[in-house]
């Protein structure tokens, strides 16, 4: 176990959730505040989203065959940050749009290249580093709604919260760069071959699995809008 890559992995995860959350939290509201006079604006926002999220693994995935997960992971933070800042600075429609495509086109991507990276850090106790993983994903979910909140109450406006969130991700993908010193920036996986679809508990990133949960979770997304 290389314990100093997974601390690096384990801090950039919990970046990832701080930041995500606080875009998935407060969308649909931020719509409501930019266009007060179109009451689909959160549908069309959440239409967005989940037409991102069917085919984001597949396309992360096969990034990820050409390059590495790590690095394939660096980019999709990256998009993740534009994405999650988008409303701040480019209000109205358009920007929760562009929001949308990109967080969704970019959240489960950046669950799956993280988990795979843990699993290649501790190949003897994988178990033990994904569940720290998510654990500090789950630390990093609590407290960015909260610091958003606070910024709001503070500022008036949702801006400073998106542009920390963005920060937050951009923060994140640095914390990878270590990790290339590890192998996982500079060999190429081979994501593609059957042995990867046959034993996806080897740690492989599974593309074709991903995608389906991505449809069901993509129409859980799309409905939600209609009953609230």
């Amino acid at each position: 176990m290389n314990r100093s890559a997974l601390g690096f992995l384990i801090a950039s995860y919990t970046l990832a959730g701080f930041g995500y959350i606080t875009s998935t939290t407060y969308l649909p509201v931020i719509a409501k505040a930019q266009l007060p006079g179109l009451d689909s604006a959160a549908f069309y926002t959440w239409l967005a989203v989940g037409l991102a999220a069917v085919p984001a693994n597949l396309l992360w995935g096969k990034l990820a065959s050409h390059t590495s997960e790590r690095n394939a992971l660096m980019a999709a933070l990256l998009v993740q940050a534009v994405g999650v800042s988008a409303p701040a600075w480019l209000p109205g429609l358009t920007g929760l749009v562009i929001s949308g495509l990109l967080v969704g086109g970019t959240f489960t991507a950046v669950v799956a290249l993280s988990m795979y990276c843990g699993r290649q850090l501790a190949p003897h106790a994988a178990s033990a580093a994904l569940g720290a993983l998510t654990a500090c994903y789950g630390v990093g979910q609590i407290l960015g709604p909260v610091v958003t909140a606070r910024l709001l109450e503070s500022s008036g406006s949702f801006a400073p919260g998106l542009l920390g969130a963005a920060a937050a991700l951009i923060g994140a993908a640095v914390l990878l760069v270590p990790l290339g010193r590890c192998g996982l920036g500079f060999e190429k996986v081979r994501a593609y071959r059957e042995a990867d679809f046959n034993a996806p508990s080897r740690g492989r990133f599974c593309v074709l699995s991903a995608a389906k949960q991505n449809l069901s979770h993509c129409l859980g997304l799309l409905y939600e809008p209609q009953r609230s």
